[in-house]
């Protein structure tokens, strides 16, 4: 297994808390615990642009380092994850789609998974 700082890179020796977003993919989540999934509201997010939404956990320390993962995402387009604004209790996470000309699919829900380290 793969560590850092003595910490365990995997997904598999936590429970995994799992949210969705309620009314669109910048809805804030409450998801407490080490390992979350978040299930994004599934809305389109326009060629070139970028949706922003804060995860609550009370996991989260201000040195936090939270690794993103890409769940799931059957779309044509070319996503990114990144994640910022780590404070106690929070963090903030942009999905971008990359794509110039294509929006991504209101029916291609993305899912997301994150370990606080």
């Amino acid at each position: 297994m793969t560590s850092f700082g003595g910490f365990p890179l995997s997904f598999d020796n936590f429970a995994v808390v799992s949210v969705t977003q309620a009314t669109s993919n910048t809805t804030a989540v409450t998801a407490n615990g080490p390992v979350v999934k978040v299930t994004m509201n599934g809305a389109t997010i326009a060629a070139d642009g970028s949706a922003t939404f804060t995860v609550n956990n009370s996991h989260v320390l201000a040195d936090s380092l939270v690794l993103p993962t890409l769940v799931t995402y059957n779309g044509d387009t070319d996503i990114r994850i990144s994640v910022g604004s780590v404070a106690a209790g929070s963090f903030a996470v942009t999905v971008t789609n990359n794509d110039g000309s294509t929006a991504t699919g209101a029916t291609k829900t993305i899912v997301l998974a994150f370990q606080v380290l």
